[in-house]
């Protein structure tokens, strides 16, 4: 009977080790302070120490050593509107830069590698402003797109952004009240009238607070105009916003 109680013993203890081994080995894997996809960059597979090389990173408007976010012009509610990047919107693959492919990888690919690795990118450059936030607020999708979708990209990058800048992250403070119809398929003035009155503030706030909306991408800034607009009425003071693809006019530089 010893031997058998000694040898279910170390049964046992292989199982427990087994067990810890094979999570250790996919925690390395998966961690993305570890190697990383082998250190590839995500756009043309070369070898790289982040999620895109110098020449994709360069390629897609972003120095690759860095630097801060460009701020540029607010819109109606929304006093500074800061993006890591422009891009030229359009529905056809060709042309895009490598970053809005690495987006899209995660945006519509579901690839949770790229989204942990544009949150570190997203983070990174908002780390480097001399501002500081109440709160970091994420615009929410509708329960249905939530659902089918199973993430919402922008509180991706919200979290990582409010983890860098040592802010609330407030996931809950905006609830999207209407299943709107897709963004893209709309030009300016139809996607002003499809995002009026969409959002509502879940609490209030003082008029001391400056929040930060985050998005993946601001085309027409409908969205993020009207989830400033609940804030405000809400009692914040300012709302800037932060993106990481700020769309420009063809015409644009």
């Amino acid at each position: 009977m010893n031997e058998i109680a000694l040898n279910r013993a170390a049964l046992g203890s292989m199982r427990d080790f087994m067990s810890r081994t094979v999570r250790a080995f996919f925690a390395t894997l998966t961690s993305t302070a570890a190697i990383g996809r082998f250190r590839t960059c995500l756009a043309c597979r070369q070898p790289a120490s982040a999620i895109l090389c110098p020449a994709c990173a360069r390629a897609s408007g972003l120095h690759p050593n860095g630097g801060k976010p460009h701020a540029g012009d607010g819109l109606a509610r929304l006093s500074t509107v800061y993006h890591c990047a422009k891009y030229s919107g359009g529905g056809d693959l060709a042309g895009r830069s490598p970053l809005v492919h690495c987006l899209h990888q995660f945006k519509y690919g579901g690839d949770r590698y790229a989204g942990r690795e544009l949150g570190r990118l997203f983070a990174g450059l908002l780390g480097r402003l001399s501002v500081r936030f109440s709160a970091v607020i994420p615009i929410p999708l509708h329960r249905a797109r939530l659902s089918e979708r199973g993430f919402n990209q922008a509180a991706w990058l919200a979290r990582a952004a409010a983890r860098t800048l040592k802010t609330e992250f407030l996931v809950r403070a905006l609830e999207r009240t209407q299943a709107t119809q897709a963004q893209q398929t709309l030009g300016a003035v139809r996607r002003r009238a499809n995002m009026a009155g969409v959002f509502r503030a879940r609490r209030d706030f003082p008029k001391s607070a400056r929040l930060l909306l985050v998005d993946d991408v601001l085309t027409t800034g409908a969205t993020s105009e009207d989830a400033a607009r609940a804030l405000l009425e809400a009692g914040a003071g300012r709302v800037d916003c932060a993106v990481l693809l700020r769309a420009v006019a063809p015409h644009e530089d």
